[in-house]
């Protein structure tokens, strides 16, 4: 099994990795001794309601069963690498399905939007499919949700589907396009 320290994503500005069990349960009971347990700024991040129940609902179940692939079922946070800033997170929705496909979900702290910081991780996360040798990559947003929707746009996503009001985007990877520097 691979553990934490062996899955960091290092962008130029972020490190994006995935939180082990106990580390997702104390970050989402008290996220101030989690911050202080790894030395780091909240600056205001917090999982909502809605986040909080799908963790608990979805991922926890699957991330307590999991021998291998834990990473898939799990938060990742992404941090400020100088400064220790917490600027987002995202996640798997599950491992890898038949076909190779994943879909991820993902937030950025209201004090880091319109910064880059998504379109960063985006890049890292990106890469880190291609090592899992996933071949593409969902997303959905909300149809208001510009800047998202322009971040998955711009790491070379493609509209698929505008429903309810949902834009579902696909990245298909090819390995000898999509190796972004970081």
């Amino acid at each position: 099994m691979k553990n934490c320290t062996q899955i960091i994503i290092n962008t130029a500005r972020l490190q994006v990795y995935p939180l082990p069990l106990a580390d997702l349960r104390l970050l989402i009971e008290s996220p101030m001794k989690y911050a202080q347990s790894m030395k780091l700024n909240l600056n205001g991040f917090c999982f909502n309601a809605n986040t909080i129940r799908a963790i608990k609902t979805d991922l926890l179940p699957h991330l307590i069963s999991a021998k291998i692939d834990w990473y898939y079922y799990t938060m990742w946070l992404m941090v400020q690498r100088r400064i220790r800033n917490v600027t987002g997170s995202f996640c798997f929705y599950g491992k890898p399905d038949s076909e190779k496909n994943v879909e991820i979900g993902y937030g950025v702290n209201s004090v880091y939007q319109n910064k880059g910081f998504m379109a960063e991780a985006l890049k890292g996360i990106i890469n880190f499919c291609v090592n899992e040798d996933i071949k593409f990559i969902k997303a959905r947003c909300n149809l208001t949700n510009k800047a998202s929707n322009r971040v998955l746009e711009k790491s070379g996503f493609s509209l698929v589907c505008m429903e309810n009001e949902l834009n579902t985007w696909k990245l298909s990877i090819n390995k000898t396009i999509h190796n972004y520097s970081l």
